[in-house]
């Protein structure tokens, strides 16, 4: 008689650290869940800029910029002024020889 009460005691804390050990794992899946969400929110949340940018006269590619200060950058660098080249904005002097 008292081997099946011990082997029921067993039993039971056996099957309590289990369900404690599936909770805990379930607990932080729900939350590893929750970060991911909340981290999707924010990425989301920041307003994206593109620019068209030609690899070559007739194939043209979308750049997104996350970072406004970036995209200013670029819209800096490939502005053109009248006759000027874009190149120019990127080259040590304006492209003069110095």
């Amino acid at each position: 008689m008292t081997i099946a009460i011990t082997s029921f005691i067993v039993f039971l804390i056996n099957h309590t650290n289990k369900r404690k050990i599936m909770d805990t794992a379930q607990a932080f899946l729900a939350d590893i869940q929750k970060s991911i969400t909340n981290a999707t929110k924010v990425a989301n949340s920041i307003p994206k800029k593109g620019l068209n940018v030609y690899l070559d006269k007739s194939t043209m590619v979308m750049q997104t910029f996350n970072d406004p200060s970036a995209f200013a950058h670029a819209k800096k660098v490939t502005a053109r002024a009248g006759q000027s080249s874009c190149l120019r904005n990127v080259l040590d002097a304006g492209g003069r020889l110095q």
